[in-house]
């Protein structure tokens, strides 16, 4: 019985995942991402549609 519903699960998973395949409709960005250095400031940019949030850690380089 459980390799029957393991089963079923499988193949309405693989249906769902095969549906999908029209890329042209997929979101996409076209423009500039990552880190973006100027002499007055600096900004980070991502691109992530089903983020909630985001963090930014600064790690102190140690010097020697």
């Amino acid at each position: 019985m459980k390799t029957i519903l393991v089963s079923l699960l499988l193949l309405c998973t693989m249906n769902e995942i095969n549906a999908q395949t029209n890329y042209k409709e997929y979101p996409f960005y076209d423009g500039e991402l990552g880190s973006i250095y100027s002499k007055t400031n600096s900004s980070f940019r991502i691109w992530s549609p089903t983020a909630e949030k985001a963090q930014l850690l600064f790690l102190k380089k140690e010097r020697r």
